[in-house]
């Protein structure tokens, strides 16, 4: 097997960066949280457990943004 020797050949996985439109990256999140929700649905997860699961996802999520003084 031949090794392409131009490194521009070689694909990479994509990574959301700062050059990416807003609006597509707002239109992935709520796509992956349209699919996360039906599938929880579809593994027996109720709505009070989503919210539960959720409510944990936030916490998470602000105990990590820097404190302000």
């Amino acid at each position: 097997m031949r090794v392409p020797s131009d490194e521009s050949n070689v694909q990479t996985e994509k990574t959301p960066t700062s050059s990416e439109p807003l609006i597509q990256r707002n239109r992935s999140v709520r796509i992956l949280a349209k699919s996360l929700f039906r599938e929880l649905k579809s593994q027996g997860y109720d709505e009070k457990q989503i919210v539960s699961l959720a409510t944990e996802l936030i916490s998470e999520v602000t105990d990590r943004l820097p404190r302000r003084a």
